[in-house]
C-alpha cells in the first residue's frame, strides 16, 4: 500500500471510526480541547520560566515576584 498523505489520512480514519461514531452521536462533546489548554497554560509558562532560577531564589516567593517585575520592566 503507498505511503501518501491520503492513504494515510484514510487508514487513521478506519483506525478511529469508533471514536468517531461515539463523537457524532453525543452531541455535548466538544471537538475542541481549548478550554482545557487555557487552564494548564499559565501554570506551563511559569514552570519553563523557573528552570532559569536557581533553586534558593525559585523557593521565596518575594523574589519571584521581584524577579518577575524586573523582567517585565526589561522588555
Amino acid at each position: 500500500m503507498p505511503k501518501d498523505s491520503q492513504t494515510s489520512n484514510i487508514h487513521y480514519m478506519l483506525n478511529q471510526w469508533i471514536k468517531l461514531t461515539v463523537y457524532c452521536t453525543h452531541g455535548e462533546l466538544h471537538i475542541s480541547n481549548i478550554l482545557a489548554e487555557n487552564a494548564i497554560y499559565p501554570f506551563v509558562v511559569g514552570r519553563k520560566a523557573w528552570l532559569f532560577v536557581s533553586t534558593t531564589t525559585a523557593r521565596c516567593p518575594r523574589q519571584r515576584g521581584v524577579l518577575q517585575y524586573c523582567r517585565k520592566r526589561k522588555t
